[in-house]
């Protein structure tokens, strides 16, 4: 029932709004609240329609039209239960589109239920397959161990049997075995004796190599001298040859008479060849001796290369033999 005074002031050029209630600075929020409190609906065209106002009431649609009208007659009550309505048709429009997407989403459901049952029956009838395949599998484990069983114990009497055989075989082969003994131990001894006899030939052979190498160098001695034996011969043979020349002429020369000069050179050139003459007939001697060494050396010779050769013969007949 108090009287006030609003008062807004605009400042030119900032686009300010200063109110005052009652000559005192407020916010606007408190003016607002004072006219609400009053009734009064400034912002319904309905209710203060300047006259600047008319054209833009007449330009609303129906839909603001509407709402300005439900502001003059029933005033923001109405306002809020029609929002309220409006509010109500569309959370029941979205139920119902809810309804409907859960009765899509249960029809989803039973097909796919139908199918599960159907995956279900299969799984339980794979399973039901299973079992007895695993009872199947059992079985034929049963079955082979039955069979492997029976092999063993055969196996076992086989084994018994072939024991009884190996032990029966074994008293027989014993003397075998002595006798085996025995040929390995004369075997051991046999190759000691083939050690032993290779070693004595292999000496055998280095005395036989070194005899047989003396007996060539002693050959070749030999030839060399009867090569010189022989070419003592021949000058033996010219010196005789001169000597019977000589003496042809002596005796020619006693014939005629010759003077006591010429015999008396003769004679001495006799002389002069007796000493020569005498040494080689002691040189002939030494060469008739040196051969008959020579050849008693070669023929020992022969006979070491003979017994080497029958010690090499008896060797390979006794490695034929082993």
């Amino acid at each position: 029932s108090r009287r006030c005074v609003i008062k807004r002031s605009l400042t030119r050029g900032k686009e300010t709004t200063a109110w005052h209630l009652n000559g005192q600075p407020v916010a606007q929020k408190k003016v607002l609240d004072l006219v609400k409190s009053t009734g009064a609906e400034i912002a319904n065209l309905c209710t203060f329609l300047p006259q600047e106002k008319v054209g833009e009431f007449s330009g609303f649609e129906a839909k603001d039209l509407l709402l300005e009208t439900q502001k003059a007659v029933g005033g923001t009550a109405m306002v809020d239960q029609f929002k309220e309505l409006v509010e109500g048709e569309k959370n029941l429009n979205q139920r119902d589109l809810q309804v409907q997407s859960k009765t899509g989403r249960i029809a989803e459901l039973k097909q796919q239920n139908e199918v599960l049952e159907r995956d279900k029956q299969k799984m339980e009838e794979r399973a039901a397959h299973l079992e007895k395949a695993e009872v199947c599998k059992k079985k034929k484990l049963w079955l082979e161990f039955g069979e492997k069983r029976d092999k063993v114990v055969a196996v076992k009497d086989q084994a018994k049997a072939a024991g009884e055989r190996l032990r029966a075989s074994q008293t027989e082969l014993q003397p075998l075995k002595d006798e085996l003994r025995e040929s390995s131990a004369a075997a051991t001894k046999a190759d000691k004796r083939y050690e032993k006899e290779r070693k004595q030939v292999d000496k055998k052979k280095s005395a036989s190599k070194q005899l047989a190498q003396s007996a060539n160098g002693k050959l070749d001695a030999m030839e060399d001298l009867v090569s010189e034996i022989a070419n003592i011969g021949e000058r033996e043979k010219a010196r005789a040859l001169k000597l019977k020349k000589a003496e042809a002429n002596l005796a020619r020369q006693r014939e005629r008479l010759i003077s006591d000069e010429e015999r008396g050179g003769i004679e001495a050139e006799l002389r002069a060849l007796k000493p020569g003459i005498a040494a080689n007939n002691k040189a002939q001697e030494k060469l008739a001796d040196r051969k008959d060494e020579l050849h008693q050396v070669g023929r020992k010779a022969q006979t070491d290369a003979r017994r080497a050769d029958a010690a090499l013969q008896a060797l390979g007949n006794v490695q034929q033999r082993r």
